[in-house]
């Protein structure tokens, strides 16, 4: 059995896993500043479906897209792109994924926002461009200007070397 690495929260001697449930946690725990989840139960509902949305579609083919054998990789660029397709016609006219402030969607969404562009240039393939996901471009230059966002994450550059490291390593194994 393959190495399994979890995200782990850990808050007042509680242990919390996995990155969805500890941002739920996260929001319902810290009630003040500005949710994360819509109060909205309706809204809560689409923010969860296109949180899994990313998590369990578009994280996948991303993961396959770094470290599969060629023919893996091609055909997770061709699904993940459908994928962005889909991302990208559902953030047209928005400013951030639920409206006019980040949320839950837009963190979760680091992913693809910040993270992506970087392993792409790690394992020398294209997949997010501007010209073909311009709602998503957009999106993402408007959530990483955005403070707290900009704030934590990790250096581009520092990123860049862990990734062609990991993914160099991957495929030396």
């Amino acid at each position: 059995m393959g190495d399994v690495k979890l995200i782990v929260f850990l808050h007042n001697g509680k242990t919390i896993v996995e990155s969805l449930v500890i941002l739920e946690y996260i929001d319902e725990t810290w009630k003040e500043g500005t949710p994360l989840l819509p109060k909205d139960s309706y809204q809560r509902a689409i923010a969860r479906f296109w949180a899994k949305f990313i998590d369990e579609k578009c994280f996948p083919e991303i993961q396959k897209l770094c470290r599969g054998s060629k023919q893996e990789k091609e055909k997770a660029r061709v699904e993940l792109s459908k994928l962005l397709k889909i991302l990208d016609n559902e953030v047209k006219d928005k400013k951030f994924f639920g409206g006019d402030r980040v949320g839950f969607v837009d963190v979760v969404s680091i992913l693809i926002t910040y993270w992506l562009e970087v392993m792409q240039e790690a394992v020398n393939v294209e997949v997010l461009t501007n010209d073909e996901f311009p709602n998503i471009s957009a999106w993402a230059e408007e959530l990483l200007t955005y403070s707290i966002i900009k704030e934590t994450l990790p250096p581009r550059e520092k990123l860049l070397g862990a990734f062609k490291g990991l993914f160099k390593t991957s495929e030396a194994a």
